[in-house]
């Protein structure tokens, strides 16, 4: 299977995948003002890796599994593509995110 880039709007985009606490993804659902006012190192959350291909996606996406069997509870984790669109890990779109450089 070659490896397929990811697209955005017909765009190739590289993807960053984060891995976030529990808890904060629950902040985040209470409040989306949450999303505009986020920075990781605070909130809990750190980037694991960018993925330019569906394959690359796929294997950040078992490092998370793995970093989760390893942790007491397990992590949440969003794609947030260049645009600040968030994806949860049911590909579903959940929100906007300031970008921050």
């Amino acid at each position: 299977m070659k490896d397929v880039p990811i697209r955005e709007r017909g765009i190739r985009v590289e993807v960053s995948v984060w891995v976030f606490t529990t808890e904060f993804l629950k902040a985040v659902k209470k409040s989306r003002d949450a999303l505009g006012n986020y920075t990781p190192e605070v909130d809990g959350g750190y980037r694991i890796g960018k993925a330019r291909t569906i394959q690359e996606l796929r294997k950040l996406e078992l490092g998370v599994t793995q970093l989760a069997l390893g942790e007491k509870k397990t992590p949440g984790y969003l794609y947030i593509a260049p645009s600040g669109r968030i994806y949860d890990n049911l590909n579903r779109k959940s929100g906007l995110l300031t970008r921050q450089s």
